[in-house]
């Protein structure tokens, strides 16, 4: 989108959280512009591939390719577990709306990053005893 573009967006609503939203997406582009948020979708396919399978909407074969595909897609795209986990929570911030507005947002996301920051240094992790790029899918 052209810069004319992103503020005729901005202005089609007279809205501060829709702009803060529209700055927000800008400034993610930027720093991941290889990934952008898009781990969040692809770790919530993964999920949802596990939960059809658990219901009998799919059968394992199509679970597994499924979830296959995506995992394909976040090694392609981050460079490591931490930029996965990274995008992920960046991407929940932006999908729930909640991105730093207030204490308590700001409080579940110190809490989770330090969940996942215990996950990424526990030796007997499959995700520290494998390497991130070089485990081939």
């Amino acid at each position: 989108m052209s810069a004319q573009e992103i503020e005729a967006l901005k202005k089609s609503k007279a809205d501060p959280a829709w702009t803060a939203k529209i700055d927000a997406t800008l400034m993610l582009m930027k720093k991941y512009p290889k990934t952008g948020i898009r781990a969040n979708d692809w770790v919530r396919i993964i999920l949802l591939c596990r939960m059809g399978y658990a219901v009998g909407y799919l059968t394992e074969a199509e679970a597994l390719n499924r979830g296959l595909e995506a995992a394909k897609q976040i090694q392609s795209s981050c460079d490591s577990w931490n930029d996965m986990v990274e995008n992920y929570m960046l991407g929940r911030d932006f999908m729930y709306g909640d991105m730093f507005e207030n204490a308590e947002s700001l409080a579940y996301r110190k809490n989770c990053y330090a969940k996942a920051q215990r996950l990424l240094s526990d030796k007997r992790r499959p995700m520290v005893k494998l390497s991130f790029k070089g485990t081939k899918l």
